[in-house]
């Protein structure tokens, strides 16, 4: 009986695919490679943790879609879709009342 699916022994978690050699057969191993890749590794860690200092929002009602920003505009044109801004526009026009 096998309690692990051999397809994922030597398959680095998606997370960790760009730091190369991150599943070493030994400690020392995996020492060497964070050391060469040091910035890299630091650079996960930095994603991997959870911030308690980030900007939050003070209620739902800041996320209430209300219509398309100036900005838009240009980036429906620079994407060569110049009608999602005439489509957001309609979208917009029947929002209910806040």
């Amino acid at each position: 009986m096998t309690l692990v699916d051999p397809r994922l022994v030597d398959s680095p978690p998606r997370s960790l695919r760009g730091l190369v050699g991150v599943l070493c057969a030994s400690a020392a191993a995996l020492s060497a490679t964070l050391e060469a890749q040091r910035e890299q590794a630091s650079l996960f860690r930095l994603l991997a943790t959870l911030r308690t200092d980030a900007p939050t929002i003070a209620g739902v009602d800041e996320l209430r879609w209300q219509g398309p920003r100036p900005d838009f505009e240009a980036v429906a044109r620079a994407l060569g879709q110049a009608s999602l801004f005439t489509r957001a526009q309609q979208l917009a026009a029947r929002l209910p009342a806040a």
